[in-house]
């Protein structure tokens, strides 16, 4: 973090550099295995797998919105509406805390 507030390096940078320090101290004190390394990568390749496929579930999402319009729809539907911004802003945050309450349901069970 010294390195990314100093202006040194990079975040990209400073994270290759914490990579590599913890590899040395792993080394150090004798708790790189083979087994260890391995299990890292593994780690890293599933988590890395996961966020692309967010970040590609996301991406088809938006395009299959904006292809039929959806966005388009929604904000004449709203500015059709004869209320105030903020009463429009109250709405949208209700929605999202109905969305987060049942999300939270859910995971639950």
């Amino acid at each position: 973090m010294g390195t990314i507030y100093t202006g040194i390096a990079t975040p990209t940078e400073s994270a290759a550099l914490g990579a590599t320090v913890a590899l040395l101290i792993a080394l150090v004190y004798r708790r790189l295995t083979w087994k260890a390394l391995n299990n890292a990568l593994l780690r890293t390749v599933t988590v890395t797998t996961m966020i692309m496929f967010m970040v590609l579930g996301g991406f088809v999402f938006a395009f299959l919105l904006s292809t039929m319009g959806i966005p388009q729809y929604v904000t004449n539907w709203i500015v059709g509406m004869e209320v105030s911004r903020w009463t429009v802003m109250i709405i949208i945050n209700v929605i999202f805390l109905i969305l987060d309450v049942c999300s939270t349901r859910w995971r639950s069970w």
